[in-house]
């Protein structure tokens, strides 16, 4: 059989592009196919990283849901509020948080050495660091106030990675598919990001030996299908593939965020800028929730009371709460 190349690759966001990037890296040709176009200049990285942001990081949420399209218009959208597609070039990866925590219960699959190797490998293609928030007044001060409570219940307060670098000004500049791409020479030599909406995988007995686009068949050695939490099941039933497994066992974390003004005596001079903290309170047996602590991007629009308060007197909590893994939790 003839392939087009090496290996094809369905969808644009960070996993289809990382797993580019780690094939071109071992000699493979790599074709990558994302159906939705192009939102940034250069296309893939990240919408947060224009100027308007950077002194305005509130009016970013807006613009970023703008790209996200709810995946049934038929459905009721409260039924499964998170269950979005971003149909774009470079997928979630050019409008996410780029938050990057360790797992606490690493799936066992693998050993602790096994993960720790794959997670630096993740680390270096996203250019991930936790250093440059360390000098926020905030960040010292909160994580001084909390230590001695949470470490009486056993729990501990931490740095939060993020993929940032800081640019020449001192603003950060956040990672994209478009940086995961562009760290590797072979990867800029070997991957081909081209558009393509895939219709259906196609079978050669028990093997997927290539993808229709409209009226074309696009053949490949290996096909990774990286569409998305949503589009890569979709796929597989438009495909006839349908294991016990799709559309079941699905988990959707609950998150609970709330706004608070900080003591000023947490924080810097007013008119002094300061950069944002970045905390995490990882979950415990007792405490099963994973707590976020960081100025980010709030989704809440402030009262005309509230626009006055300086913005380095304000943090976000995020409380994201476990759910059990059933097989009953499903889209039918």
């Amino acid at each position: 059989m003839a392939y087009d190349t090496d290996v094809l690759v369905v969808g644009s966001g960070p996993l289809g592009t990382a797993a580019a990037r780690r094939l071109a890296e071992h000699g493979r040709s790599v074709l990558i196919l994302e159906q939705g176009p192009a939102i940034t200049d250069p296309p893939a990285s990240h919408v947060r990283n224009a100027p308007r942001f950077q002194t305005d990081p509130d009016a970013y949420l807006e613009i970023a849901t703008e790209h996200l399209t709810y995946f049934d218009s038929a459905a009721p959208r409260d039924s499964l509020p998170g269950a979005a597609v971003t149909n774009v070039h470079g997928g979630q990866g050019t409008i996410w948080t780029n938050l990057c925590p360790r797992g606490d219960a690493p799936w066992d699959v693998l050993t602790v050495a096994q993960w720790d190797k794959y997670y630096r490998i993740a680390e270096t293609y996203l250019g991930v660091q936790y250093e440059w928030f360390e000098t926020s007044w905030r960040q010292q001060r909160i994580r001084a106030k909390l230590d001695p409570y949470l470490a009486a219940e056993g729990r501990r307060i931490a740095a939060l990675p993020v993929a940032a670098k800081p640019d020449e000004n001192d603003h950060l500049r956040f990672a994209a598919p478009h940086d995961i791409l562009t760290g590797s020479p072979q990867a800029l030599a070997r991957v081909q990001v081209s558009q393509g909406a895939v219709d259906t995988l196609v079978q050669q007995g028990a093997r997927i030996t290539g993808v229709t686009v409209g009226d074309e068949t696009i053949k490949a050695q290996e096909i990774v299908v990286a569409a998305g939490a949503i589009g890569t099941p979709q796929l597989l039933h438009r495909s006839g593939i349908r294991p016990t497994a799709l559309g079941r066992w699905l988990s959707y974390h609950p998150i609970l965020i709330c706004q608070v003004v900080l003591d000023e005596r947490l924080c810097a001079a007013p008119g002094v800028r300061d950069r944002e903290p970045r905390l995490q309170v990882p979950p415990t047996e007792k405490a099963e929730w994973y707590t976020l602590v960081l100025r980010d991007v709030s989704p809440f629009k402030p009262l005309a009371s509230d626009i006055a308060i300086d913005p380095n007197r304000l943090v976000e909590l995020q409380l994201i709460c476990p759910v059990d893994i059933d097989e009953r939790n499903g889209i039918r």
